[in-house]
């Protein structure tokens, strides 16, 4: 008798153990998966709403006006990946210089650096005005990207640069961003010539 009950409790030790083994987790994929980023583009924005939205037209309020960097990601399958859930690019961006064709200012003239002048939002997160961060502190949106947000054949990425400090005076802009990589070399995004008032 005493024998039974050493061997009972042994027994569903045992089974837990198999059950903890065996659970209904699936298995992760081993590290957080590389991916590419191409066609990477510029355009504008009217941050007037609750949401930045694409500026069709020629020109724009100075007041709300923004910029979007958009790429495409070639991704065919979200991963399981454990704890991570983002892909990590395989040639990361390593600076952002946002710089204007004309003078916007005394201090910030045609291609000085205008990165005191915005703020970046990353588009992929979701992130709501009062977590915007500078172009230094925002890096991370520029080098990984959620699993959750990835479509069947692709997705295309997208970080707003949301201008805090516009123009003194009226007047047309055409505005560049140039963007340094691990392991090529960078390349410099053109907005429109656009009017903001």
């Amino acid at each position: 008798m005493p024998t039974k009950i050493t061997f009972l409790p042994a027994l569903m030790m045992a089974f837990l153990a198999i059950l903890s083994s065996n659970g209904c987790e699936e298995t992760c994929d081993i590290g957080p998966p590389n991916v590419e980023q191409s066609a990477w583009g510029l355009y504008e924005l009217n941050n007037s709403g609750s949401e930045p939205t694409r500026e069709y037209n020629n020109s724009a309020p100075k007041e709300t006006f923004g910029l979007r960097i958009h790429y495409y990601m070639p991704i065919s399958r979200v991963p399981k990946s454990c704890p991570d859930n983002y892909y990590e690019f395989q040639n990361p961006v390593t600076e952002v210089i946002v710089y204007a064709m004309q003078d916007l200012d005394s201090i910030h003239i045609a291609g000085a650096s205008l990165n005191n002048y915005f703020i970046v939002r990353n588009q992929s997160l979701q992130t709501n005005l009062p977590f915007y961060k500078s172009i230094p502190e925002s890096i991370d949106a520029f080098i990984k990207y959620p699993y959750n947000l990835i479509g069947a054949v692709g997705a295309v990425g997208a970080v707003d640069l949301i201008m805090v400090h516009p123009p003194v005076n009226p007047g047309k802009y055409q505005f560049m961003v140039k963007l340094k990589f691990t392991r090529s070399d960078s390349i410099t995004l053109e907005s429109r010539l656009i009017t903001l008032y």
